[in-house]
């Protein structure tokens, strides 16, 4: 299986860093400027051809993160990362609404079947946990949770 489709893509990633979740993933969006690089190593130096900028996914280790002026990167959360994110319950003041996942459907339902919110399509489940992630922050359901 791709490893894109087991993250969130680049374009949901970024949303859940403008709405402030903690940067810790174990994979990660890195933005390549597409700069000529030089490495020296004990055989003399090795040149890395200029080449187009791009988004690239990659796995780090907090040891190895580059700083954001380094290096910028944007944390890609697997679907377990996103699965263990999401609250398990919601209490909106009218009831209590749990995490699904049905099918192709994901939000949170109520257990008489009614949902506060679903999310449909054939998209993937990274994908599908990921606005089930925006939504709640969009929507003031979710607290603790980001770098606030």
């Amino acid at each position: 299986m791709n490893n894109e489709w087991q993250v969130t893509n680049l374009e949901l990633s970024k949303r859940l860093k403008e709405l402030n979740f903690k940067q810790d993933s174990l994979w990660y969006w890195i933005f390549d400027d597409g700069v000529e690089q030089v490495y020296q190593t004990e055989y003399g130096a090795i040149y890395d051809q200029a080449r187009q900028p791009e988004w690239i996914l990659t796995q780090l280790s907090k040891e190895n993160m580059p700083t954001q002026e380094e290096l910028e990167h944007i944390s890609a959360y697997t679907v377990a990362e996103s699965w263990d994110i999401l609250p398990n319950e919601i209490d909106n003041g009218k009831g209590n609404y749990f995490k699904t996942i049905e099918g192709q459907r994901g939000g949170y339902k109520s257990v008489t079947g009614e949902w506060l919110f679903e999310i449909q399509g054939t998209m993937l489940l990274s994908e599908r946990l990921a606005k089930m992630l925006i939504y709640l922050a969009e929507n003031n359901l979710i607290k603790g949770l980001t770098n606030e």
